[in-house]
């Protein structure tokens, strides 16, 4: 056979087979694009002089790596689906005298053809697109647009390795497919029917039981140091327990809707139900991708747009002030000093604050054991065990809040951030107080504050000896003081301050502070000096959330439009034979209308249990980020969901289209 007859017979099987190839064509040209736009933004020479450029940079290039692994496995998928739905084709070839080699030489122009139209395509859209990525970005991170226009040759040289290495991979697993296949299989292997798989209740109750477990964990996760250890492993339980329930649990549902007479022996609900047991062993895998995918893209699309939404509330929370001048320990002579020093400041650039908020207390971090706090080695203990506890004397909460308390000695007021409280005693390091009141709601004291830890209390006393007395004991348990041995007190102190005045006033008084201040062992930061750097963080999130969103999206499609193409030829001779028996074209139509709704939109619906499952533990990681409030991010699921919801509706009904084309023989 000449090469020039390979060549041919190519290219008409792509266009024989457009409706498989066309998508998966146009799928791989939108990989490519968005591959080399990943690479190619960091080359951007503006990028690396905009305020977290590097931060900006760090993400990309942690995005690229999670496409790439994401692309490979996606794209490996497809083309088993398309070699599957080609057995018949290829074994025809077979049997009129086509030997392996021939079939395989085909396979690798076929091969080529659409690797050098998804490649070459796909560089030209990202190098058309990449310019307008850019400034999407730079929109996002709040800086100034820059003119001009790069050609990445580094990325465009690691798009070009990475996807040649795939489409050849992938060459060789259809080649190696066609010769271990013989050609009696092959010309029956798009027709193999599946057999009534057996009811696996094991594997039922096994799903159950781990996609329980996932959502446990998520739920009772104490802290956000504990929650980033578990997510992971949360992830794992429910994406085994989601793929268990859709192979095993789907089959024993079947089962026992078919048990139920008056349900089963209805028209619509014979035909769907009868089909989806028979093949639902092929279907579960598809199934449990499409709700996986569907998570995917609900969780990191809710959550980088609640991240970056959220930014003035992540900066209060993690900054208090305007401009803070804080630190760890302070004697009582310097704090005298400092508070001069800013005094000196405040009046040379005549600025009178808002808020003055001034504090004094110390920090310590326990394990709670009831109304018990004792230090232990952080190292053998969860983090989830861990509190944090602040405790101040009476005057220095009189004067940071303006709040006027009475207390004895050996008594304390307690307030929690968070939900968590402790009563009718609390003892610290084997110093016991009795709570005689709670503290009011402040911004250290509230409910809907996420607190690090597993529980965080704020603790007023009457005495500066009382303070000193818990620090000396916990001193002494952590090892750092021997018993007995004499220590000096300084208290944490911190002097924050609201300002009536310009970004950059703020930031010039900030660095003012920091430059007079540099003798001192304090710290000084300011909302307006790291708002860029928390902008580029928060923004580089949302363009690679939104980027990889749209890749999960496109991947979840195309699984669908797949399937629908896959249901469709299936199902083409049995409806044929049901109108035949009886059966009205209504009655036809009524009956794939109720299978495919069973089938697509029961995924979804489990992705959106999923997502509300996660929130919890999501939300204690979101603190980490500085967001403490819930209600934001409730917001953004439900507002994520639904436009999700939306397009998944959309995708259904284009596919329902066709998948009754199909049936139909249009």
């Amino acid at each position: 056979m000449g090469k020039s007859l390979y060549w041919k017979l190519a290219q008409q099987n792509i266009k024989k087979n457009k409706r498989a190839y066309f998508p998966y064509i146009i799928a791989s040209i939108c990989m490519v694009a968005l591959y080399y736009i990943f690479h190619s933004i960091p080359e951007y020479p503006g990028l690396s002089k905009v305020r977290g450029g590097d931060s900006v940079i760090m993400l990309l290039n942690m995005g690229s790596g999670v496409m790439a692994f994401f692309t490979i496995i996606f794209l490996f998928y497809i083309n088993s689906f398309l070699i599957k739905q080609r057995k018949k084709e290829l074994g025809l070839y077979c049997v009129l005298g086509m030997e392996k080699r021939h079939i395989s030489h085909v396979l690798m122009d076929e091969m080529i053809l659409v690797a050098g139209i998804s490649i070459v395509g796909g560089l030209l859209c990202g190098l058309l697109f990449s310019k307008v990525a850019y400034v999407i970005l730079l929109r996002i991170l709040g800086a100034v647009v820059q003119l001009g226009f790069v050609v990445a040759w580094k990325g465009i040289r690691k798009t070009v390795v990475l996807f040649g290495i795939l489409f050849f991979v992938l060459l060789i697993y259809n080649m190696s497919r066609v010769h271990l296949i013989n050609p009696v299989e092959l010309l029956s292997g798009g027709n193999a029917g599946e057999k009534e798989p057996k009811t696996k209740w094991i594997q039922a109750i096994l799903g159950f039981a781990t996609l329980g477990g996932g959502y446990y964990l998520a739920n009772t996760v104490a802290s956000p140091i504990a929650a980033i250890n578990t997510f992971l492993l949360a992830v794992v339980l429910v994406m085994v327990g989601t793929y268990l329930l859709f192979s095993a649990g789907s089959i024993a549902l079947l089962k026992l809707l078919k048990k139920h007479k008056k349900y089963y022996y209805q028209t619509k609900h014979f035909v769907a139900i009868s089909g989806l047991i028979y093949r639902m062993k092929q279907n579960a895998v598809g199934l449990a991708n499409i709700c996986i995918l569907s998570t995917a893209v609900l969780v990191t699309l809710s959550t980088t747009v609640c991240i970056y939404t959220s930014l003035d509330e992540t900066l209060r929370n993690n900054y208090g002030r305007d401009v803070t001048v804080s630190s760890q320990a302070l004697s009582d002579e310097d704090k005298d000093k400092v508070d001069k020093k800013i005094q000196k400041v405040l009046e040379d650039y005549q600025i009178q604050p808002v808020v003055v908020e001034k504090s004094q207390d110390i920090n310590v971090y326990e394990y709670q054991e009831g109304d018990s706090f004792n230090y232990k080695d952080v190292d053998n203990m969860s983090s989830s065990s861990m509190s944090s506890i602040k405790i101040m004397e009476a005057t220095g909460y009189e004067e940071m809040t303006g709040d006027q308390v009475e207390l004895q000695s050996g008594e304390a007021l307690i307030g929690s951030l968070g939900d968590k409280y402790v009563d009718p005693q609390i003892t610290i390091s084997g110093q016991t107080f009795q709570i005689v009141g709670k503290l009011p709601k402040t911004k250290f004291c509230s409910e809907d504050y996420v607190p690090i830890f597993s529980s965080s209390y704020v603790v007023v006393v009457s005495s500066r000896s009382e303070v000193e007395a818990i620090y000396d004991a916990y001193m002494k348990e952590t090892g750092e003081v021997e018993s007995g041995a004499a220590q000096s007190f300084e208290y944490a102190y911190s002097y924050g301050m609201d300002l009536d005045c310009e970004a950059d006033t703020q930031i010039e008084l900030k660095n003012t502070l920091a430059k007079e201040l540099e003798m001192y062992p304090v710290n000084v930061k300011g909302i307006e000096a790291a708002r860029e750097s928390f902008m580029a963080l928060h923004g580089g999130l949302l363009f690679v959330g939104i980027f990889l969103g749209i890749v999960f999206l496109m991947a979840t499609v195309l699984i669908i439009y797949y399937k629908q193409i896959s249901e469709g030829f299936e199902d083409k001779k049995r409806f044929e034979i049901m109108c035949k028996v009886g059966m009205g074209h209504l009655e036809v139509k009524t009956s794939i209308h109720s299978q495919i709704l069973t089938v697509f939109f029961f995924p979804v619906v489990l992705a959106g249990v999923h997502l509300i499952a996660a929130y919890p533990c999501i939300k204690k990681i979101l603190a980490m980020f500085g967001l403490m409030n819930g209600t934001i991010f409730i917001i953004t699921c439900i507002a994520t969901y639904v436009v999700f919801l939306i397009v998944y509706a959309i995708v259904y009904l284009l596919t329902a289209k066709i998948y009754l084309g199909i049936v139909e023989g249009d």
